[in-house]
Order: structure tokens, then sequence, then C-alpha cells
């Protein structure tokens, strides 16, 4: 067994045994009930994707600073606007996740807690209509899609605008050092 869905179900934790499953790479979770992440995930050492989606969570703080060191990506879509909870928790999980994907959820700010991603590389924010503002960004993003974020006020607009055209040029110089 590779992966875990589960979906619309009154299912509020997984139990004790669900550790067991040391093969399971990707877990993935939606309903609208409350649902509660073990910390005992942080053992699963092939687990490498985790999605939850209009799952209220209950996250445990992790007794370590990492928690699996091969949790890649990350998904959380929220229609409630319950981020500011559990956002720099999930970003403590792993220190090599290299996507964080919002899309489609419902919260105003992206935190600060952003630019202490080492590793992140993506970010994708499309739909996100109730973004007005990013007030961090990881050192290392490559990609922040931001699509169809109605709310995002012009100067955020501007400085996404601008960091695009600095990645651009810093790649044409680059190239012309090394190629040229």
């Amino acid at each position: 067994m590779n992966s875990i869905d589960i979906w619309e179900t009154s299912i509020e934790d997984f139990p004790i045994s669900f550790q067991n499953l040391t093969g399971l790479t990707k877990i993935s979770i939606e309903g609208r009930g409350m649902f509660s992440l073990p910390s005992f995930i942080s053992k699963m050492s092939k687990l490498s994707s985790i999605c939850f989606n209009n799952s209220r969570l209950l996250i445990p703080k992790p007794s370590s600073s990492t928690w699996s060191s091969n949790v890649k990506r990350i998904f959380i879509q929220q229609e409630n606007n319950n981020l500011f909870e559990y956002f720099p928790i999930v970003l403590t999980w792993s220190d090599n996740e290299d996507e964080l994907d919002q899309s489609g959820s419902n919260f105003k700010i992206l935190l600060e807690c952003l630019e202490e991603c080492c590793r992140l590389r993506e970010v994708p924010l499309f739909n996100c209509k109730s973004l007005e503002e990013i007030r961090g960004i990881a050192p290392t993003l490559v990609i922040l899609d931001a699509l169809y974020c109605k709310s995002l006020n012009s100067s955020i607009r501007s400085m996404l605008v601008n960091q695009v055209l600095l990645f651009f040029l810093a790649l044409i110089f680059y190239l012309l050092l090394h190629y040229c």
C-alpha cells in the first residue's frame, strides 16, 4: 500500500497501528470534520506527500526540530480560515519540503514564516480569492503561482512582477557568463 485516501468519513484520527504502514508514501484527507494528525507520522520514513482538503486539523507540535525528512509535498486547501493556527507547525514537518500547495484556500495573509523554508521551491496559490498580502517568500522559491488571487493588493502584485523580472535578468546574465 503506497497511499491512503480518506474522504468524507467520520474518522477523527489514525489508530496507533497506522504507524506499521512503513511503505506509505502519500496521505490524503478530505472532509469537513475535525482530524487529528498523530505525532508518530514523523517516523514514517517513506512518506513524501501529505494532502489536506477542507479538514479542520489538530496538529501536534513536533518533539524535535523536524519531522519526516522525506516529506517534499504538502497540499493544504482550506475553505475556513484556520491557516494561522497550523501553518507554522506544518513548516516544521520537514527540512526537505519543496512544494507547499495552498491553491483554493481562503486566507488573507501568507505568513512570514515561509521565509524560513530553506528548500521550498514551489508555492501554488492558484485561486486563493481572499489572499490580500504575501509577507514572506522563501529565498529558494522558483514558482509562486498567484493566478486568480483577485484580492492581492497592487504593491504585492508589483513586487511579484519585479521579482520575476529580476529572476529572468539573473538567468540571462548567468547564461551569458557561462555559455558565451
